[in-house]
């Protein structure tokens, strides 16, 4: 897919005027994590441009799809932080499942009402 969204680049720098394609296209990321086969991930900025892409632009990437490939193509967009933030939350359950929990034991010599004098 990196030759094709290189390919999808060098066509929309020639078709639109510099301000739409470095406002809308350039910020585009290729999502370098596991597609099917015949689905375009991409990555965009944040929702504004996301939504904007997908209204104005998808259309467009999947003919050239069509063309480059010879057969239809998927395109997907998500938006970065939409990314991390779900990559976070996958990332802080998963330490939370493997976290020890305190024994009884120990949490109870840590309590105050213990008998231990400091």
């Amino acid at each position: 897919m990196q030759g094709f969204w290189a390919s999808c680049l060098s066509r929309f720098e020639k078709e639109l005027p510099a301000q739409q394609f470095n406002t809308w296209i350039r910020p585009l990321k290729l999502d370098a994590s596991a597609a099917p086969s015949g689905e375009l991930r991409l990555l965009a900025p944040n929702r504004f441009v996301l939504q904007w892409v997908k209204e104005r632009f998808v259309p467009r990437i999947e003919a050239m799809g069509a063309e480059f490939f010879s057969s239809p193509i998927r395109v997907s967009l998500n938006s970065k932080r939409r990314v991390h933030r779900n990559l976070s939350r996958r990332l802080r359950r998963r330490s939370a499942r493997r976290a020890p929990s305190p024994s009884i034991a120990a949490r109870g010599a840590l309590e105050p009402h213990s008998g231990i004098q400091l």
